[in-house]
Formats: structure tokens, sequence, C-alpha cells
């Protein structure tokens, strides 16, 4: 069994619009095609936008997992 609290970064391509934070967001993760453990849901805690030139535009989100998967 998963151990809480679980923090997570995600790294997604292109800019999100601001998340808002302690926003409750419900992850499902898969891995092989089977869910994974990690998926329940989760809180962002932070929010950082990059631009550069090597990597394009890229949003990490910073979460706290708060509640398993049902």
């Amino acid at each position: 069994m998963t151990q809480f609290p679980v923090n997570v970064d995600i790294t997604i391509k292109g800019l999100l619009r601001p998340a808002i934070l302690m926003t409750n967001v419900k992850l499902n993760v898969y891995f092989y095609g089977n869910k994974f453990i990690y998926s329940g849901v989760y809180v962002i805690t932070q929010q950082v936008d990059n631009i550069s030139a090597e990597g394009g535009y890229r949003t990490t989100l910073s979460m706290l997992r708060i509640k398993g998967d049902e």
C-alpha cells in the first residue's frame, strides 16, 4: 500500500493557464496499460512556467496526494 503523503512534480509541454493553488485534481497514472497505485486525488501546491529556446514552453505542477484512488 502506498504511504501518504506522496509529492509529485509533473512537467507538461506547453503553458497552462494559472492554476488555483490548493485545487483538487484527480490523477490517473497508467504503467504499461494498467492503472498504477499512485492514482488518486492530489492538491496543487505550486506552478512554475518555463520558456526557453531549447525546451520551448513547459509548465511544472507540484502536487501532494491527499486521497487514494477508489
